[in-house]
């Protein structure tokens, strides 16, 4: 990606991060009044997104995206009431990153296990079980198709969860040394658009699955761009 395009993502990204401060700004104002602190929607923040991934687990990917939908504006809110309170502080900082991870590897994780999970449930079915031991082939081979491809997405949903992470500490390791890194166009936002929204198609279509092996692919692609950043900026001695 050549350096015009890469600005013009980001400008892009730039003007819907603005759009969305600007809706979210009189709900700002509403928790101001009340004095409601930012720690608290931070938290709140978390507690409605590991919901959100929770219900996911079970199957129910509509209502699940819905609900860390709303969990995850609240990561905006955060950040604006802060502002709006004059009380950025290093340790909101801190606690909004920390609390990210907390939720990505709640949807990452409750994905996987509902994947996971359907292989089991086939197990349990005694027609499943029979057809499994006297069916026709051809069933049999439908049926563990189908209980093989639920675990490689699940596999798929935990190495798109482990990119992710990656993603993550490439920044903030190079930051802890000294030198700031925002290289990389795949970051949380992102992810969680792409994420959020192919659950919405329910658990039943064939976009999760997509959608989770380009979330891998994208999320160690940007990983390693931050590591070719970082290889550039510090040759220095430690």
């Amino acid at each position: 990606m050549n350096a015009e395009a890469a600005s013009g993502i980001e400008r892009v990204k730039d003007g819907a991060r603005r759009a969305v401060r600007g809706a979210l700004d009189p709900v700002v104002g509403l928790l101001d009044r009340l004095g409601v602190k930012p720690d608290h929607v931070t938290w709140f923040g978390l507690v409605v997104t590991v919901a959100g991934g929770v219900v996911m687990g079970f199957g129910h990917f509509r209502i699940g995206a819905l609900v860390a939908t709303a969990g995850s504006l609240m990561d905006t809110l955060d950040g604006g009431l802060a502002r709006a309170q004059n009380g950025v502080t290093r340790w909101g900082a801190f606690l909004d990153s920390s609390t990210d991870r907390i939720a990505d590897a709640a949807l990452f994780l409750g994905i996987a296990a509902f994947y996971a999970r359907v292989p089991l449930v086939m197990m349990t079915s005694e027609d499943v079980t029979l057809v499994l031991q006297l069916g026709p082939p051809e069933l049999r081979e439908q049926f563990l198709t189908q209980a093989m491809g639920c675990l490689f997405n699940a596999g798929v949903a935990v190495t798109a969860l482990a990119g992710a992470f990656l993603v993550s500490y490439t920044r903030a390791r190079m930051e802890g040394l000294g030198t700031e890194c925002k290289v990389g166009w795949f970051e949380r936002p992102e992810r969680l658009v792409v994420l959020l929204g192919a659950a919405l198609f329910g658990a039943g279509s064939m976009v999760m699955p997509w959608a989770l092996m380009a979330l891998a692919v994208l999320s160690f692609f940007t990983a390693f761009q931050r590591m070719s950043y970082a290889r550039s900026r510090l040759q220095g001695p430690a």
